[in-house]
């Protein structure tokens, strides 16, 4: 006597020969996973935003975070290119920075141009309740940008890596930090 199918085995014979002609699809080709889409699936389920101790910040579309115990990371990925944004928490004395922030200018500038980047204009950016000071540079041959802020009590650095394109995204992460309780 042989098995007799009813519509419930039709059913789950048919979604398990599916999966198998899905995994095989995967197998077979290779198949590219935009960053966009991580990057939707990660604020549909955790929001919007980030906290990361005792700061906050809005996640830009399309873009993923993650919190680290030595600061946060914002990045997109798209195809091969790739935008990053850190967010590093910096001890010390806020008073010092004042004092600091020229020579910090200072060896970033020769550290670029060392790493063969073209000093460029950084955009103002507010973040934290005043400006930031940045500085920023531009690789010739590869056309990436450098970009680093300290927030204007010396608390916060940022490090941007990325297009020219995708600046608007650090202003909007910079701008959108805050300090929670």
């Amino acid at each position: 006597m042989s098995p007799k199918l009813t519509s419930k085995n039709k059913v789950l014979f048919s979604l398990a020969f599916l999966g198998l002609l899905v995994l095989s699809a995967f197998t077979i080709f290779e198949f590219e996973v935009d960053g966009a889409v991580l990057g939707e699936l990660q604020q549909f389920v955790w929001g919007q935003q980030i906290v990361c101790g005792n700061l906050k910040t809005a996640v830009p579309r399309y873009w993923v975070s993650v919190c680290r115990a030595h600061g946060m990371l914002l990045a997109r990925v798209a195809g091969k290119q790739t935008v990053e944004v850190y967010l590093v928490p910096v001890s010390g004395d806020p008073a010092k920075w004042e004092q600091n922030r020229i020579r910090w200018l200072d060896y970033k500038t020769r550290e670029y141009q060392s790493e063969g980047f073209e000093p460029m204009s950084p955009p103002h950016i507010e973040s934290l309740g005043g400006p930031a000071t940045c500085i920023a540079g531009v690789n010739t041959n590869s056309a990436e940008v450098r970009l680093e802020c300290g927030t204007f009590d010396g608390r916060i650095l940022a490090v941007f890596k990325g297009k020219e394109k995708d600046i608007p995204n650090l202003i909007s992460i910079l701008t959108s930090l805050r300090q929670t309780p």
